[in-house]
């Protein structure tokens, strides 16, 4: 495995929440979940899923070679990990789930015969496989869930809230209803990266025939390329950055966002979000 590009790039926000590391043969993009709490539960960083993002981060990058395409008892071993820590650094009590940090985990590993992987939410895989290029990963549950939050802004917009600031407080309290249904136990509930008991119960890796094929993985202020401004597809996407530099993927990006600042044109809940895209030959 060969890592051909990267890049790791903050939106809007007043942290990179994103990350991506790789170790041997096992490659992987994490992206925080924008934080909902009114006070930081970890005084001594940037966000709270910054933290969490760096504590993953580096544990991945001390443990993937021991657990080579094992990624199931890496992320387990990770999570037992983040969570003593959690414990040890907070500041204050939980005082509602929304607020304990989340993110969206895509890894890969690279074994003889197969691509091994695994995704928890909305970050994902783009390579080829069976003649045609496919995108894996996401969550349907944490999709519709988005889809939900995306209609109400448009309600907002029809009722003449034209500014993206307000239209998210305005927002704030249906978009913390959706976080909680993060790591739930409900029949509702999604499975993210985190800290919360049971995560690891919903884990399961996948395997793919090793192909020659290059792989992409992406968070999902990457991915608005795909599913907000449909200027891409999942293969045109992969063949771009096959092509070109992924700056110039980042660029034309940006150039939307920017020419957009409200989200008029292309409902979002943020002008711009972090942006993390890897490509990596096998």
């Amino acid at each position: 495995m060969h890592i051909a590009q990267h890049i790791c790039k903050p939106g809007s926000a007043k942290a990179n929440e994103d990350a991506w590391g790789h170790a041997g043969n096992t490659v992987w993009v994490l992206d925080g979940a924008t934080g909902l709490s009114d006070s930081p539960l970890i005084d001594t960083a940037p966000s709270d899923p910054a933290w969490l993002v760096d504590q993953f981060n580096t544990y991945f990058t001390q443990h993937a070679l021991t657990f080579g395409e094992n990624l199931t008892g890496l992320v387990t071993a990770a999570i037992g990990h983040v969570r003593t820590q959690f414990e040890t650094i907070k500041c204050r009590e939980v005082a509602h789930s929304y607020e304990l940090p989340v993110a969206t985990l895509i890894m890969v590993h690279a074994g003889p015969q197969a691509l091994t992987w695994l995704s928890l939410s909305d970050s994902y895989l783009i390579t080829q496989t069976d003649g045609s290029t496919q995108m894996f990963g996401g969550d349907p549950v944490h999709e519709a869930i988005d889809a939900h939050s995306i209609s109400e802004l448009i309600r907002l917009r029809s009722e003449g809230v034209s500014s993206l600031t307000e239209a998210r407080q305005r927002l704030m309290p249906t978009i913390r209803a959706g976080r909680t249904r993060a790591n739930s136990s409900k029949a509702d509930g999604y499975s993210a990266l985190g800290i919360e008991t049971g995560i690891e119960a919903a884990l399961m890796q996948h395997s793919l025939p090793r192909q020659h094929s290059p792989a992409l993985l992406i968070s999902d202020g990457f991915s608005r390329l795909i599913d907000t401004f449909h200027t891409h597809t999942a293969a045109t996407l992969l063949d771009a950055a096959t092509e070109q530099p992924l700056e110039a993927l980042y660029t034309q990006l940006r150039e939307i966002e920017d020419n957009d600042p409200e989200g008029i044109t292309y409902p979002r809940l943020k002008k711009s979000d972090d942006a993390t895209a890897v490509l990596i030959t096998l």
